[in-house]
Order: C-alpha cells, then sequence, then structure tokens
C-alpha cells in the first residue's frame, strides 16, 4: 500500500476516535444533568401528592363529623 493512504487511513482513524469520544462524552454529560433535573422535579411532584393526601384525610374526617352531628352524634 501506499505511504500516502496508509497515512490517510491513520488520520482518518484518529479523527473519528476523537469524535466519538467528545461525542460520547457530551452525550454522558447531557443525560447527568437530565436525570439530576427529572429527579429533582420528581422530588417535587412527590412533595405535591404528599400536600394534596393530607388535604383529603382531613376532609374525609371533617366530613365524618359533620355527618355525625347531622345525626345527632354529639360526641365530637
Amino acid at each position: 500500500m501506499d505511504a500516502g493512504i496508509v497515512g490517510s487511513i491513520a488520520v482518518a482513524i484518529i479523527t473519528g476516535l476523537c469524535t466519538s469520544t467528545a461525542t460520547i462524552v457530551a452525550s454522558r454529560i447531557t443525560n447527568s444533568k437530565n436525570q439530576a433535573l427529572w429527579n429533582y422535579r420528581l422530588d417535587k411532584l412527590e412533595e405535591k401528592v404528599d400536600v394534596h393526601n393530607h388535604v383529603v384525610q382531613r376532609v374525609a374526617i371533617l366530613e365524618e363529623r359533620i355527618k355525625d352531628l347531622i345525626h345527632g352524634n354529639n360526641s365530637v
């Protein structure tokens, strides 16, 4: 094989490896940031669900107390 062809092939391989490495590193950084954002948003959503569930529990207790008062059970 001609030395020029071998040199061109070597340059192409090195360039491809460098490009691939940069792409992989950038993808991992981006994925890491996206995962952190998803985790943050999921935590916030869980907090909202907890607040909602607490309100639902309180409303159920109030409904039961109101029902008892309507039916004459004054032990509340």
